[in-house]
Protein backbone atom coordinates (compact mmCIF):
# COMPACT_ATOMS: atom_id res chain seq x y z
CA UNK A 1 0.00 0.00 0.00
CA UNK A 2 2.88 2.36 0.67
CA UNK A 3 3.93 2.03 -2.95
CA UNK A 4 0.58 3.51 -3.94
CA UNK A 5 1.37 6.60 -1.91
CA UNK A 6 4.66 7.39 -3.60
CA UNK A 7 5.08 10.28 -5.96
CA UNK A 8 5.41 9.00 -9.51
CA UNK A 9 5.11 10.73 -12.87
CA UNK A 10 6.44 9.83 -16.31
CA UNK A 11 8.60 12.84 -16.96
CA UNK A 12 9.06 15.02 -13.87
CA UNK A 13 9.48 12.93 -10.75
CA UNK A 14 11.11 15.20 -8.26
CA UNK A 15 9.98 18.81 -8.35
CA UNK A 16 11.03 21.56 -6.02
CA UNK A 17 9.14 24.81 -6.24
CA UNK A 18 10.36 28.04 -4.77
CA UNK A 19 7.54 30.55 -5.02
CA UNK A 20 8.76 34.11 -4.63
CA UNK A 21 5.57 35.96 -3.81
CA UNK A 22 6.71 39.55 -3.99
CA UNK A 23 9.81 41.68 -4.01
CA UNK A 24 9.52 45.05 -2.34
CA UNK A 25 11.63 48.09 -3.08
CA UNK A 26 11.43 51.78 -2.23
CA UNK A 27 10.12 52.52 -5.70
CA UNK A 28 7.72 49.73 -6.58
CA UNK A 29 6.35 46.31 -5.76
CA UNK A 30 7.29 43.66 -8.29
CA UNK A 31 5.70 40.22 -8.55
CA UNK A 32 7.93 37.32 -9.50
CA UNK A 33 7.01 34.10 -11.29
CA UNK A 34 7.42 30.70 -9.59
CA UNK A 35 10.81 29.12 -10.21
CA UNK A 36 10.71 25.38 -10.92
CA UNK A 37 13.56 22.87 -11.02
CA UNK A 38 13.19 19.17 -11.76
CA UNK A 39 15.52 16.16 -11.55
CA UNK A 40 15.23 12.57 -12.73
CA UNK A 41 17.56 9.59 -13.11
CA UNK A 42 19.19 11.39 -16.05
CA UNK A 43 20.39 14.05 -13.60
CA UNK A 44 21.79 11.56 -11.10
CA UNK A 45 18.73 10.71 -9.00
CA UNK A 46 18.86 7.03 -8.04
CA UNK A 47 15.26 6.31 -9.02
CA UNK A 48 12.29 8.09 -10.55
CA UNK A 49 10.02 6.95 -7.70
CA UNK A 50 10.39 9.33 -4.76
CA UNK A 51 8.88 8.57 -1.34
CA UNK A 52 10.17 11.34 0.90
CA UNK A 53 12.20 14.57 0.82
CA UNK A 54 13.93 16.45 3.65
CA UNK A 55 16.32 19.40 3.92
CA UNK A 56 18.85 19.15 6.75
CA UNK A 57 20.44 21.85 8.92
CA UNK A 58 23.42 22.10 6.56
CA UNK A 59 21.08 22.98 3.70
CA UNK A 60 21.53 19.67 1.89
CA UNK A 61 18.55 17.91 0.36
CA UNK A 62 17.92 14.24 1.21
CA UNK A 63 15.69 12.24 -1.13
CA UNK A 64 14.34 8.76 -0.34
CA UNK A 65 13.60 6.65 -3.42
CA UNK A 66 12.83 3.07 -4.44
CA UNK A 67 16.52 2.54 -5.18
CA UNK A 68 18.35 4.11 -2.28
CA UNK A 69 18.90 7.39 -0.49
CA UNK A 70 20.22 10.46 -2.32
CA UNK A 71 21.91 13.58 -0.98
CA UNK A 72 21.87 16.70 -3.16
CA UNK A 73 24.20 19.67 -2.62
CA UNK A 74 22.67 21.88 -5.31
CA UNK A 75 24.95 20.57 -8.05
CA UNK A 76 25.11 16.79 -7.89
CA UNK A 77 23.55 13.77 -6.21
CA UNK A 78 25.44 11.40 -3.93
CA UNK A 79 23.73 8.01 -3.73
CA UNK A 80 23.71 5.68 -0.71
CA UNK A 81 22.48 2.19 -1.59
CA UNK A 82 21.98 -1.09 0.18
CA UNK A 83 24.98 -3.43 0.16
CA UNK A 84 27.59 -0.68 -0.17
CA UNK A 85 30.25 -0.23 2.52
CA UNK A 86 28.73 3.01 3.77
CA UNK A 87 25.24 2.21 2.52
CA UNK A 88 21.77 1.93 3.97
CA UNK A 89 20.02 -1.24 5.12
CA UNK A 90 17.37 -1.37 2.38
CA UNK A 91 16.88 0.06 -1.11
CA UNK A 92 13.39 1.46 -0.48
CA UNK A 93 13.45 4.53 1.78
CA UNK A 94 10.04 5.51 3.20
CA UNK A 95 10.71 8.36 5.67
CA UNK A 96 13.43 10.72 6.91
CA UNK A 97 14.20 12.81 9.98
CA UNK A 98 17.14 14.74 11.42
CA UNK A 99 18.12 14.47 15.08
CA UNK A 100 19.10 17.38 17.29
CA UNK A 101 22.79 16.49 16.84
CA UNK A 102 22.51 16.32 13.06
CA UNK A 103 22.23 12.60 12.40
CA UNK A 104 19.94 11.55 9.55
CA UNK A 105 17.45 8.75 10.10
CA UNK A 106 16.19 6.84 7.05
CA UNK A 107 13.25 4.49 7.65
CA UNK A 108 13.03 1.78 5.02
CA UNK A 109 10.84 -0.96 3.63
CA UNK A 110 12.29 -4.09 5.23
CA UNK A 111 15.53 -2.70 6.60
CA UNK A 112 14.48 -0.87 9.74
CA UNK A 113 16.22 2.47 10.36
CA UNK A 114 19.60 3.47 8.93
CA UNK A 115 21.31 6.28 10.87
CA UNK A 116 23.80 8.48 9.00
CA UNK A 117 26.72 10.15 10.78
CA UNK A 118 28.31 13.10 8.94
CA UNK A 119 31.71 12.79 10.63
CA UNK A 120 32.10 9.10 9.82
CA UNK A 121 30.26 9.38 6.49
CA UNK A 122 28.55 6.05 7.04
CA UNK A 123 25.43 4.44 8.49
CA UNK A 124 24.71 2.25 11.45
CA UNK A 125 21.51 0.25 11.51
CA UNK A 126 18.71 -0.21 13.97
CA UNK A 127 16.58 -3.19 13.05
CA UNK A 128 14.20 -5.78 14.36
CA UNK A 129 15.65 -7.85 17.19
CA UNK A 130 14.15 -11.33 16.82
CA UNK A 131 15.80 -12.74 19.92
CA UNK A 132 15.01 -9.80 22.19
CA UNK A 133 12.16 -7.65 20.79
CA UNK A 134 12.28 -5.30 23.79
CA UNK A 135 15.70 -4.10 22.56
CA UNK A 136 14.72 -3.46 18.96
CA UNK A 137 11.87 -2.68 16.60
CA UNK A 138 9.19 -5.34 16.30
CA UNK A 139 9.12 -4.89 12.53
CA UNK A 140 11.51 -3.61 9.86
CA UNK A 141 9.11 -1.84 7.47
CA UNK A 142 9.27 1.70 8.88
CA UNK A 143 6.63 4.20 7.74
CA UNK A 144 7.03 7.38 9.74
CA UNK A 145 8.75 9.31 12.55
CA UNK A 146 7.18 11.87 14.89
CA UNK A 147 9.20 13.82 17.46
CA UNK A 148 6.97 13.91 20.55
CA UNK A 149 9.24 16.01 22.75
CA UNK A 150 12.94 16.72 23.26
CA UNK A 151 13.68 13.13 24.32
CA UNK A 152 11.15 10.91 22.57
CA UNK A 153 10.37 9.93 18.96
CA UNK A 154 7.36 7.87 17.89
CA UNK A 155 8.14 5.32 15.15
CA UNK A 156 5.43 3.55 13.11
CA UNK A 157 6.07 0.32 11.21
CA UNK A 158 4.58 -2.98 10.12
CA UNK A 159 4.72 -5.81 12.64
CA UNK A 160 6.88 -8.86 11.96
CA UNK A 161 4.95 -11.54 10.05
CA UNK A 162 1.78 -9.46 9.99
CA UNK A 163 0.00 -6.77 8.01
CA UNK A 164 -0.87 -4.93 11.24
CA UNK A 165 0.78 -1.77 12.45
CA UNK A 166 3.22 -1.26 15.26
CA UNK A 167 4.32 1.78 17.26
CA UNK A 168 7.40 2.27 19.41
CA UNK A 169 8.78 5.23 21.34
CA UNK A 170 12.56 5.60 21.07
CA UNK A 171 15.14 8.18 22.08
CA UNK A 172 17.59 10.07 19.87
CA UNK A 173 20.04 7.16 20.14
CA UNK A 174 17.36 4.75 18.84
CA UNK A 175 17.09 3.05 22.24
CA UNK A 176 13.64 1.57 22.78
CA UNK A 177 11.71 3.34 25.53
CA UNK A 178 8.53 1.34 25.07
CA UNK A 179 6.31 -0.39 22.52
CA UNK A 180 2.82 1.12 22.61
CA UNK A 181 -0.77 0.28 21.64
CA UNK A 182 0.08 -3.22 20.37
CA UNK A 183 -2.91 -4.95 21.98
CA UNK A 184 -5.36 -2.30 20.80
CA UNK A 185 -4.01 -2.25 17.25
CA UNK A 186 -3.89 -6.05 17.02
CA UNK A 187 -7.51 -6.33 18.18
CA UNK A 188 -8.64 -4.27 15.19
CA UNK A 189 -7.61 -6.95 12.68
CA UNK A 190 -5.24 -7.09 9.75
CA UNK A 191 -4.18 -4.57 7.12
CA UNK A 192 -3.83 -1.85 9.72
CA UNK A 193 -0.55 -0.14 8.98
CA UNK A 194 -0.13 3.24 10.70
CA UNK A 195 1.34 5.42 7.99
CA UNK A 196 0.65 8.96 9.26
CA UNK A 197 1.41 10.59 12.62
CA UNK A 198 0.38 14.08 13.78
CA UNK A 199 0.78 15.64 17.24
CA UNK A 200 -2.08 17.91 18.27
CA UNK A 201 -0.90 21.51 18.60
CA UNK A 202 -3.50 22.30 21.30
CA UNK A 203 -2.73 19.27 23.48
CA UNK A 204 0.71 17.71 23.03
CA UNK A 205 -0.48 14.50 24.71
CA UNK A 206 -2.85 13.82 21.80
CA UNK A 207 -1.49 11.91 18.79
CA UNK A 208 -3.57 11.48 15.64
CA UNK A 209 -2.82 8.28 13.73
CA UNK A 210 -3.76 7.61 10.12
CA UNK A 211 -3.98 4.11 8.67
CA UNK A 212 -7.08 2.26 7.62
CA UNK A 213 -9.06 4.68 9.78
CA UNK A 214 -8.39 7.80 11.85
CA UNK A 215 -7.33 7.17 15.45
CA UNK A 216 -6.93 9.48 18.44
CA UNK A 217 -4.51 8.43 21.19
CA UNK A 218 -4.08 10.26 24.49
CA UNK A 219 -0.56 9.38 25.69
CA UNK A 220 -1.31 10.57 29.23
CA UNK A 221 -4.57 8.73 29.91
CA UNK A 222 -4.18 5.90 27.39
CA UNK A 223 -7.56 6.72 25.84
CA UNK A 224 -7.78 5.35 22.29
CA UNK A 225 -10.61 6.19 19.90
CA UNK A 226 -11.42 5.21 16.32
CA UNK A 227 -13.18 7.40 13.75
CA UNK A 228 -14.17 5.36 10.65
CA UNK A 229 -14.74 7.30 7.44
CA UNK A 230 -17.38 4.89 6.06
CA UNK A 231 -19.82 7.82 5.83
CA UNK A 232 -17.96 8.81 2.68
CA UNK A 233 -16.93 5.47 1.18
CA UNK A 234 -17.33 1.76 1.86
CA UNK A 235 -14.07 0.97 0.10
CA UNK A 236 -11.24 0.02 2.44
CA UNK A 237 -8.36 2.30 1.70
CA UNK A 238 -5.39 3.83 3.46
CA UNK A 239 -4.31 7.30 4.40
CA UNK A 240 -2.00 9.06 1.98
CA UNK A 241 -1.78 12.20 4.11
CA UNK A 242 -2.75 13.68 7.45
CA UNK A 243 -2.23 17.35 8.31
CA UNK A 244 -3.49 19.72 11.01
CA UNK A 245 -4.57 22.81 9.08
CA UNK A 246 -6.08 24.79 11.97
CA UNK A 247 -6.74 24.55 15.70
CA UNK A 248 -9.81 22.45 15.00
CA UNK A 249 -9.45 20.86 11.54
CA UNK A 250 -7.50 17.87 10.23
CA UNK A 251 -7.01 17.42 6.48
CA UNK A 252 -7.15 13.72 5.56
CA UNK A 253 -6.00 12.29 2.23
CA UNK A 254 -7.19 8.82 1.21
CA UNK A 255 -5.42 6.74 -1.43
CA UNK A 256 -8.60 5.84 -3.33
CA UNK A 257 -11.30 8.06 -1.90
CA UNK A 258 -10.29 11.71 -2.01
CA UNK A 259 -9.68 14.36 0.64
CA UNK A 260 -11.79 14.75 3.79
CA UNK A 261 -12.07 17.24 6.65
CA UNK A 262 -12.28 16.18 10.29
CA UNK A 263 -13.24 18.42 13.22
CA UNK A 264 -10.93 17.25 16.01
CA UNK A 265 -12.63 19.38 18.66
CA UNK A 266 -16.04 17.89 17.97
CA UNK A 267 -14.60 14.48 16.98
CA UNK A 268 -16.62 14.21 13.80
CA UNK A 269 -16.16 14.10 10.05
CA UNK A 270 -17.20 17.16 8.07
CA UNK A 271 -17.05 17.32 4.29
CA UNK A 272 -15.35 15.59 1.42
CA UNK A 273 -13.57 18.34 -0.51
CA UNK A 274 -12.07 16.22 -3.29
CA UNK A 275 -13.44 13.01 -4.85
CA UNK A 276 -10.37 11.55 -6.49
CA UNK A 277 -7.83 9.43 -4.65
CA UNK A 278 -4.53 11.15 -3.95
CA UNK A 279 -0.98 9.94 -3.32
CA UNK A 280 0.20 12.56 -0.87
CA UNK A 281 -0.75 15.86 0.80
Amino acid sequence: MINQMKVKTNQIILILIWVLLCAFSTNAQQSLKPYVLSWTEKDGLSDNIVSTIMRDKKGLLWVGTNSGLCRFDGKKFEIFQSGAKNGISSFEVECLRETSDGEIWAGSDGGGVSVYNYEKNDFHRFQQNKENPSNGLIGDRVYNFLKIDSNRILVSYRLLGSSSGGLSIVDDEMNIIEHVLQDKLNSLGTNLEITNLVQDTQDKNIIWLGGRDLFRWDMETGDFKIFPYTKFTSRITHFSGLEEVSDSILLVGLTFSGVLLFDKNKNKWLDKIHDKGIRTL
